[in-house]
């Protein structure tokens, strides 16, 4: 962290390869008032006019961040429509898998009422991750048709870096930590080199992870102890 601690985060296998796995929802008050401190720090330079959280566990952060940037309110977009909700105001999202599911079952929707807040204001999609699939970007995507002038995206981790080439480039990125992709190696699972980009943490000097020991293996998705 920022700080000099550290957060142990379990971690979310696929077959041979694996990432760390953060929920603000599972997290304590202290992590998640620490994190929403920092999210407000890295993303202040953008000065954003509204802050916009998604349906589920980041949404906390959202909400904490956007108090911490003095702002008078925030935006929740949905996941499920309501009856007054328009198709025209959703895009799909994908799954955790990266798969888009069929048109109507998963989606965000923005609340048509809503609109006057979105239109030509710099808009922040707070998140707490932003790994290999869409979510995030597909909610950036439905801010952009609502008229927002400017979409940035804050999240508190980025997921190893499968997601740089999807990520369009008038978007701007940034995160309070990295985490890279996992191996199995001997031992357990160790860390692919280069994969988590620091440069997008803005706030470690130099956008470069800070000198630490030679990690320890991962064992059973949490984290072993230092050497």
């Amino acid at each position: 962290m920022p700080d000099g601690r550290f957060l142990e985060l379990p971690l979310r296998e696929a077959g041979s390869v694996a990432v760390a796995d953060f929920m603000a929802d599972r997290a304590s008050f202290l992590i998640v008032d620490a994190l929403a401190e920092w999210l407000a720090r890295a993303s202040r330079p953008l000065r954003p006019d509204l802050v916009v959280g998604l349906a589920g566990g980041g949404a906390i952060l959202a909400a904490e961040t956007a108090r911490r940037l003095s702002h008078l309110n925030w935006l929740l977009l949905a996941d499920r429509p309501l009856p007054w909700f328009s198709e025209a105001l959703s895009v799909p999202m994908a799954t955790d898998g990266g798969d888009k599911t069929a048109a109507g079952d998963a989606r965000w929707w923005l609340d048509p009422a809503l609109l006057p807040r979105v239109r030509s204001r710099r808009a922040l999609v707070v998140h707490e991750a932003l790994g290999d699939d869409s979510q995030v970007l597909a909610a950036a995507a439905l801010l952009k048709r609502a008229g927002a002038s400017s979409v940035a995206i804050a999240v508190a981790m980025v997921q190893a870096d499968r997601w740089i080439a999807a990520v369009p480039p008038d978007i701007t990125p940034v995160a309070v930590f990295a985490t890279p992709s996992f191996h199995l190696g001997v031992g357990g699972w160790l860390p692919d080199e280069g994969s988590a980009v620091w440069r997008v943490c803005p706030l470690f000097r130099h956008g470069a992870m800070p000198p630490s020991a030679a990690p320890a293996p991962i064992r059973h998705g949490i984290a072993g102890p230092a050497p």
